[in-house]
């Protein structure tokens, strides 16, 4: 049994910060949208020559998807547009790679540093 106590205690750890961080606190998923829409836009707002990438949130969001993306191509003035979750394509990946670095155990210094060096790897993964 006590091999097998620091992996318990691990996964209580994870499961203790993962279910804090996916609960539904108010205004975090729409917030969420927000920031990971603007992101997406920063990033990808133009698209070769006559392509246009915008990333909207949705103003009627439902579980399954809370933002926009449309896809423009000024030559032809074609125009597509997919809905999206960022809270399934952003937000849990990030809220899953915290709780791992958070629920690791090592010293508090290099799991600060872990979860800067995550978030900044996840987000741009995600986006």
């Amino acid at each position: 049994m006590n091999s097998l106590r620091p992996a318990l205690g691990f996964l209580a750890r994870f499961l203790l910060v993962f279910v804090l961080l996916a609960a539904p606190w108010p205004g975090l998923h729409e917030g969420y949208a927000a920031v990971f829409c603007g992101a997406g836009n920063l990033l990808f707002g133009r698209f070769g020559s006559d392509g246009r990438v915008r990333f909207r949130p949705k103003p009627q969001a439902d579980r399954k998807s809370d933002m926009e993306l449309e896809l423009r191509n000024r030559s032809n003035d074609a125009e597509y547009v997919i809905e999206g979750s960022a809270r399934l394509q952003g937000y849990k990946p990030t809220a899953y790679v915290v709780a791992l670095i958070l629920a690791s155990p090592v010293r508090w210094s290099r799991r600060f540093r872990a979860v800067l060096w995550g978030l900044l790897g996840v987000n741009v993964y995600a986006t």
